[in-house]
């Protein structure tokens, strides 16, 4: 009989320990999955612009029934909105970075020049796709950018929560 408890407890002791383990893991997987998220204006994963130019020319063709000229000019749009947003953002970096009087100009001029960009690549995209594709793109568009700004409306929130 003390054999049967000695092993029940045993194996008891054993189970919550894997499960402690287990429970660790999930922990620094999670951590490791936050790290490689954050600062949400750079690339997910730190996936260079070409790979995520190609995956986002992947994704219309998917999409929006491309041709392989349309699939190459969208990879090029796409990489060189990526090009100028990381300019912008190491312009951005660098004028944080530098003492000046007039910070709100200056995210003023940096916010002009990132809707420029925006509204370049929209112009870009609307040479590239015919009338039907671009329809369904500007729809397609629109609702990722809500769901980018409500994403960084809700990680700023909770970032100034924390402070």
């Amino acid at each position: 009989m003390k054999n049967i408890i000695l092993a029940c407890m045993m194996l008891f002791l054993s189970l919550s320990v894997f499960a402690q383990d287990n429970k660790e893991k999930k922990k620094e997987k999670a951590h490791e999955k936050h790290e490689m998220m954050k600062g949400h204006g750079e690339q997910t994963l730190k996936v260079d612009n070409d790979t995520h130019a190609m995956v986002y020319a992947d994704k219309m063709t998917t999409r929006l029934n491309l041709t392989a000229e349309q699939k190459k000019q969208v990879k090029k749009a796409q990489f060189k909105r990526l090009d100028e947003q990381k300019e912008l953002k190491e312009e951005y970096k660098t004028s944080m970075t530098e003492k000046t009087d007039d910070v709100a100009g200056e995210n003023s001029e940096m916010q002009e020049k990132k809707m420029k960009i925006q509204a370049d690549f929209k112009e870009e995209m609307k040479d590239i796709l015919n009338e039907v594709q671009f329809s369904r793109w500007e729809v397609m568009h629109e609702r990722d950018m809500k769901m980018k700004a409500r994403k960084k409306a809700s990680m700023d929130k909770e970032k100034n929560s924390k402070l």
